[in-house]
């Protein structure tokens, strides 16, 4: 059986999910052998004949799965679904796993540098002091400003409790209510209208679905207001970006931080706004949350080989 590893880095920092891998007998290991994430092309090509892939947050095209007539499992390193063909590999019989809770805790705490880098004008005096400027700015603290958080799962939890520790206020929105974990967290949930007019700093916690594909565009960043704050690290097309580009444009005085785009590697109009940072959708990209995401996706093919392996005796 052939194992196919597209998602970089894997095992960079911690060898224990390849070595589980590498001592499951029968299979073999093959890594992506670039130091980068992999085209749909190259994805294409190098997992063909492949039995189970662990892939990250490259597109999964359905060629990726005619390439490979034998693929059993799909194991993602981390939380979204969006870049694989499910109603496909349902078809086809390919189980897809994922792995929720690995990188929660690193996509919470990037919420919050994303809205203290903003509140305190961090990159913004950075950059004007590496050209001679020195421009004493006067910010916002996180407490008591209005917190919404749209998509209250694993993610959005996490990042209340981080800033309930701030003595932020939070409210929140989702399809799907966790009552129980609100009222944990003290937090009431609206509806998106009132959540919006509420709120002076949102952040955006949900999948990318038919729902939420362009959930944020110029009538929402209007209701937010000319001196609050959008984060966005969930992932790319829930903002539409020509119309955030515009209205930052227009509100000198509103931030964005935005760890995820539509197409990446992103080189669009909005790297070029003062009032705008953003990272290159490294939300899971601390050592502790890589290790647990590959150690998860490795249990994930270990435990379904096994189960396979049973079922054939």
């Amino acid at each position: 059986m052939k194992l196919f590893i597209s998602t970089y880095p894997f095992a960079q920092y911690d060898v224990g999910p390849l070595q589980l891998l590498q001592n499951i007998p029968g299979l073999t290991v093959e890594k992506n052998p670039f130091s980068r994430r992999l085209t749909t092309a190259e994805l294409e090509n190098l997992s063909k004949n492949s039995d189970v892939l662990i892939a990250s947050t490259e597109k999964i095209s359905t060629k990726v799965l005619d390439n490979s007539p034998n693929l059993k499992l799909i194991a993602r390193t981390g939380i979204g679904l969006d870049n694989v063909p499910l109603d496909e590999c349902k078809k086809r019989n390919i189980k897809v796993t994922n792995c929720p809770d690995g990188p929660t805790q690193s996509v919470a705490e990037l919420n919050i540098a994303f809205v203290l880098d903003c509140l305190r004008y961090v990159s913004l005096s950075t950059e004007a002091m590496k050209h001679g400027q020195w421009q004493r700015k006067t910010g916002y603290m996180l407490k008591n400003r209005k917190c919404g958080i749209v998509g209250f799962g694993r993610v959005g939890q996490a990042t209340a409790l981080l800033l309930r520790a701030f003595g932020a206020k939070v409210k929140a929105r989702d399809i799907a209510p966790d009552n129980a974990a609100a009222e944990k967290l003290s937090v009431e949930f609206l509806e998106k209208k009132q959540l919006l007019e509420w709120s002076d700093t949102l952040f955006l916690t949900v999948p990318l679905s038919s729902e939420t594909k362009n959930y944020i565009q110029l009538e929402e960043l209007t209701l937010l207001g000319e001196q609050s704050v959008l984060v966005n690290t969930s992932r790319g097309g829930i903002v539409c970006e020509s119309d955030l580009e515009v209205f930052l444009k227009s509100n000198a005085s509103f931030f964005a931080g935005m760890d995820v785009f539509i197409s990446e590697p992103y080189d669009g109009k909005l790297a070029n706004q003062k009032n705008f940072i953003g990272t290159c959708h490294m939300g899971a990209s601390t050592r502790e949350s890589r290790k647990n995401m590959e150690l998860s996706a490795a249990n994930s093919v270990h435990d379904f080989l096994k189960a396979f392996s049973l079922k054939k005796i």
